[in-house]
């Protein structure tokens, strides 16, 4: 089964680490592929929406009114899709479709 695993890695982040799990490990998450037909417009929208829910877990939500709070989750989105995006290169596909 093919799987993407989107990671963060924050360690330079520390006083809101929604990207941390306890112990400073990075949090991950594996967002199955395996069943999506990723050529047709149908599976690239369920994969889409599988990697933003899974974004939203592993980096949490821009519910913090706190302006600092909502840097550590863009910054946390960033690192999770370079991440992403290397794995989708080492699949040889293009990550421009999960990220449209």
């Amino acid at each position: 089964m093919r799987t993407v695993i989107i990671a963060s890695a924050l360690f330079a982040f520390s006083a809101i680490p929604p990207a941390l799990a306890k112990g400073g490990d990075p949090k991950t998450t594996i967002v199955r592929i395996g069943d999506l037909d990723l050529a047709s417009p149908d599976g690239q929208k369920i994969l889409r929406q599988r990697i933003g829910r899974a974004l939203e877990r592993v980096c949490g939500a821009y519910t913090d009114p706190n302006p600092y709070a909502q840097d550590q989750v863009t910054a946390c989105r960033i690192v999770a899709r370079a991440s992403i995006d290397q794995q989708f290169a080492a699949l040889g596909r293009s990550s421009t479709l999960a990220t449209r």
